[in-house]
């Protein structure tokens, strides 16, 4: 498994949950209250434990939200929460601030087709601003905008807890953490500003479900 494989998920497969949960109305509820009633919740601990480098809480965080995207079948957030729970599990915890990033990126296109749904069901019209990107980040990243929607996450400085790691090692005299400590910090531009037209406000974003 590899984010190379992301782009063949469906952001939500509706087909898929329906025939799981044997029934449409309760898909319907449980997918609309997603984000309030499960992501939320595991984003906040999930970037308390990203801060802290606590990687046994961010696995839990990560399977608690790959468990519950699974029953609205939101294949791209169950992927990716999945990637960063293996990479754990392997011991492979650089992989995180790898997978990190675009778990929030896929949580973020899922905010918005769950929008786009309920401004649908409700007959009212699609307006774009600045909620749809209002989700828990580890203050060690940055959500950049950008031009027609789109946006990106970047890692601006390493988690405390990793610093103090390869310091202590550097002081031991391990030369292969020596190169890491002396890295220069990530330069990051700062945040485009997005001055949305009307036409395009009335314009569903490019996301993918079926």
């Amino acid at each position: 498994m590899s984010l190379d494989d992301l782009t063949n998920l469906l952001i939500v497969d509706r087909k898929a949950a329906i025939e799981q949960l044997e029934d449409e109305d309760l898909f319907e509820t449980m997918f609309l209250s997603f984000d309030e009633m499960s992501m939320h919740n595991s984003l906040i601990s999930l970037k308390k434990a990203v801060e802290k480098a606590d990687y046994p809480n961010i696995k839990f965080s990560s399977h608690s939200l790959k468990g519950a995207a699974s029953y609205i079948r939101a294949r791209r957030v169950e992927f990716v929460a999945g990637l960063i729970q293996k990479a754990i599990e392997n011991n492979q915890n650089e992989l995180v601030y790898r997978y990190y990033p675009e778990l929030i990126k896929q949580c973020i296109l899922l905010k918005r087709v769950i929008y786009e749904t309920l401004c649908k069901k409700e007959d009212r019209p699609l307006v774009r601003d600045d909620t749809e990107y209002d989700v828990p980040i580890a203050e060690n990243f940055k959500l950049l905008k950008k031009a027609n929607d789109k946006f990106d996450i970047v890692q601006v400085a390493r988690p405390e807890a990793v610093k103090e790691t390869k310091d202590s090692s550097l002081e031991k005299g391990d030369a292969s953490t020596s190169q890491i400590v002396k890295e220069a910090p990530h330069k990051v531009e700062a945040p485009m500003e997005i001055k949305t037209s009307d036409n395009h406000k009335n314009t569903c974003c490019t996301c993918i479900i079926a």
